[in-house]
């Protein structure tokens, strides 16, 4: 061990013993080399350069840019050549910097490679381990090769971190679409103001069971367990779980749609809909009103917390639902708004498991087999890795979230096979 490994291993131990303790015991990678074919040698670990090998310092000067000048505190995920890290101490405004490490195996190679020395006795910096966070510091920058190689232990770290990151470019996309989005609620007003409320279901059915059908592809084979408990409780499905029930047998009490997208959505409704005489629609304005209109039962309207319907809202007051950008998680929160105690999620795989695509044969399956080539994933059930999209894994985290909030229910998954979903149990293990 060099006199600077040894050094860097003193002021880790001496500022953070328990952690300093972790790392030291992580193995080291077993994909690593140095790249030696630019102008500065590069650590590569499993395919991913560490810092840059032509430009470091410029490197880092465009990654603090994600932190405002003027920020008395911010944090940094992960640490790569720590160049990152050291633009960011030079700023004299800056009173704590949180240093998150995403893989301590990583970190362990690093301390006797570089020298550390400098932002590791620095007191303004506190080193974290990510495995113990549920949230992600603001404001933050990453450095791109940390998040791709953090360990199984930071995946929730690491998914909300590419949630934030891709967050500016959601607004984004929604903004180019409002001028769609608020035509399609003013040609709904006529609907809004003739239809029923969503608010005369809630507390309803206090103590009730609920099963939400969603339209990932475990679906196909958990929908027999609904019908045979058929009578056991209120079958809420969303727009895309429609066709797969009705397919099986199965007429959803409550439908629930809430997209924006025409094209897609019109086709989960363009079949024979008598068996829905008697089930409910419940809708937000920004649905198309060709779906609206080909629904033979009755129509309720809800809302949600977006900005975009406020004036709507303020013309025709009507109960809200939440949403975190996917059609499942209002259908989650109307099953507990109407008072289920326990919520059975069937099709709830924000992924593909199995190399499966979607429950609904309508969905656009083109798209979403591109999607599940673009590397993302997440950990099923039985701890496996499975392909997923970015997106997905955001909406996942939402409902997640709305879990955590919502501890007095009981939230039972149908299958393993899906991303796993924090916050519940699954089917095979309850004595139902």
């Amino acid at each position: 061990m060099s006199d600077i490994a040894a050094e860097n291993i003193a002021l880790l131990r001496s500022r953070w013993p328990q952690l300093a303790e972790k790392i030291l015991a992580s193995p080291p990678p077993q994909d690593m080399q140095w790249d030696e074919t630019g102008n500065h040698p590069t650590l590569v670990i499993a395919g991913a350069r560490l810092w840059s090998a032509y430009d470091s310092d410029a490197e880092a000067q465009m990654q603090a840019g994600m932190i405002p000048q003027d920020s008395e505190h911010a944090a940094v995920y992960g640490i790569g050549g720590a160049d990152l890290i050291r633009e960011l101490l030079q700023r004299p405004q800056l009173k704590t910097l949180y240093v998150i490490v995403l893989n301590t195996g990583v970190l362990h190679v690093l301390l006797h490679c570089l020298d550390h020395r400098g932002w590791l006795q620095d007191s303004r910096v506190t080193l974290v381990d990510g495995a113990t966070q549920n949230k992600v510091l603001l404001p933050f920058a990453v450095i791109p090769p940390c998040l791709k190689l953090s360990t199984p232990d930071n995946a929730k770290l690491h998914d909300m971190l590419v949630s934030e990151l891709i967050l500016p470019f959601e607004r984004e996309r929604h903004r180019q679409l409002e001028p769609l989005r608020k035509r399609q609620i003013e040609q709904n007003l006529t609907f809004v103001e003739q239809d029923g409320d969503v608010q005369e279901l809630f507390d309803t059915q206090p103590g009730s069971t609920a099963f939400v059908a969603i339209a990932g592809p475990t679906l196909a084979k958990t929908a027999g367990w609904i019908k045979r408990h058929r009578t056991e409780g209120m079958v809420i499905a969303v727009d895309g779980a429609l066709k797969p029930l009705l397919d099986e047998g199965i007429t959803p009490d409550i439908v629930v749609s809430v997209d924006d997208n025409r094209e897609t959505i019109l086709r989960y409704f363009q079949i024979d809909l008598e068996p829905c005489r008697d089930a409910r629609l419940v809708y937000t304005p920004l649905v198309h009103n060709d779906i609206l209109k080909l629904w033979p039962g009755r129509r309720l309207t809800s809302y949600t917390f977006e900005s975009i319907y406020h004036d709507v809202k303020a013309r025709f007051p009507k109960g809200e639902l939440f949403v975190a950008g996917s059609v499942s998680h209002p259908a989650v929160d109307l099953a507990a708004k109407i008072g289920a105690q326990t919520i059975y999620l069937f099709g709830a795989d924000f992924g593909f498991p199995g190399g499966k695509i979607h429950a609904n044969t309508e969905a656009p399956a083109d798209f979403y087999a591109a999607a599940s080539q673009a590397g993302a994933s997440a950990m099923d059930g039985h701890g496996k890795r499975i392909p997923t999209m970015t997106s997905f894994n955001g909406y996942r985290l939402g409902l997640e979230h709305y879990i955590g909030r919502n501890s007095a229910i009981r939230f039972i998954n149908a299958s393993r096979d899906g991303a796993h979903i924090q916050g519940t149990t699954y089917l095979e293990d309850t004595a139902a």
